[in-house]
């Protein structure tokens, strides 16, 4: 879900697109019906036997992520549990789906996205430019594990199979790596829209299985999404 979010909002910054967000109230109580319910066709449906595309289409690799598409007008609906995104091109082609998600569902319109899965959203439109922080995240994960005074320690180690003391000391560790790098943000913007790859591989590292260990990351717009 992350991924998705991550490449739609470098699109949309490429593209100085609209990222609104809203809240539905009480989520879980919108979904209760003591009732049956009988249903026709809505309006606008276009292809039969075809039920979940009604006035959005649903991604195939990414179900919770919806599009619209009408010529040059664009449109995305993140959902997330309780959370919204809305992302798109032509601000009055949103607010009218904002008014009538607000017509469905008990709504907060929260305006212009600010936090996302507890991820700040830091948006520079003047200079095309976003970035990602995790600052207040991290602060809450240190003070939880009272950690949050510890020494900087740059060290990241992958134990996980087969945790032993010192391996715990690894991952304590990562968490003081996490408190001295917590103000770097991913940062998209003044790139090309091009989907990068890199990768990187060594040979037996793995003192525990003599295994070797490889890696990815893709870039998009100048920023990691994947």
């Amino acid at each position: 879900m992350i991924k998705s979010i991550r490449i739609l909002l470098s699109i949309a910054t490429f593209y100085d697109y609209e990222i609104w967000q809203m809240d539905v109230k009480t989520t879980f109580l919108n979904g209760n019906l003591d009732e049956s319910i009988y249903m026709i066709q809505p309006e606008r449906f276009i292809q039969k036997y075809q039920e979940q595309k009604v006035y959005f289409e649903q991604n195939v690799d990414e179900p919770c992520v919806y599009e619209r598409i009408i010529n040059s007008t664009v449109a995305f609906l993140v959902l997330y549990v309780d959370d919204i995104l809305l992302i798109g091109n032509d601000v009055g082609h949103l607010a009218d789906i904002k008014k009538w998600l607000a017509t469905q569902f008990q709504m907060k319109d929260l305006g212009n996205a600010q936090y996302v899965l507890g991820i700040q959203i830091v948006r520079n439109r003047k200079n095309k430019t976003q970035a990602m922080s995790q600052t207040s995240y991290i602060d809450k994960m240190l003070s939880r594990y009272k950690i949050q005074n510890s020494k900087n320690v740059g060290i990241v180690s992958r134990y996980q199979s087969n945790p032993g003391y010192d391996h715990w000391t690894s991952v304590k560790n990562i968490l003081k790596y996490l408190r001295r790098t917590k103000d770097y943000m991913l940062v998209y913007g003044s790139k090309d829209l091009i989907f990068t790859r890199y990768t990187d591989s060594n040979f037996q590292t793995d003192k525990d299985a003599r295994k070797s260990t490889s890696g990815l990351v893709f870039t998009l717009n100048g920023g990691a999404v994947v």
